[in-house]
């Protein structure tokens, strides 16, 4: 039988086009998902300073990456790369991933992009 579990999910603005944050009650994890103009607003998050794996979307595809600093990295890619209109973000409340962990989660969504 299912165990019961609680998704949290949070409207920074009050609409779904706006940054959002999800949390599962059974994962230590984060995840945001943020439009490209609301970035300054996701670097507020203590978490975008953690080990974590991130995708750039755009209407034409998705490009997959890791960062050991997350918030570094994409202020790298606003700056070079314009092709994506959205991001999303996964991470962990206590920054408790590291480089394996990283590894092994963009493989996981590389694996499932290319099928």
């Amino acid at each position: 039988m299912a165990t019961a579990k609680i998704i949290e999910l949070l409207l920074e603005d009050g609409t779904l086009d706006g940054l959002l944050t999800v949390q599962d009650s059974s994962w230590n994890g984060t995840m945001f998902v943020s439009p490209r103009d609301s970035i300054n607003q996701l670097f507020q998050k203590k978490e975008t300073a953690y080990w974590g794996v991130y995708l750039l979307l755009s209407d034409d595809g998705v490009y997959i990456g890791q960062a050991s600093e997350l918030q570094t990295r994409l202020r790298q890619h606003d700056k070079v790369k314009d092709f994506w209109s959205r991001c999303v973000l996964f991470t962990t409340k206590d920054d408790s991933l590291n480089r394996s962990g990283i590894d092994y989660i963009e493989a996981e969504l590389v694996m499932t992009d290319g099928e």
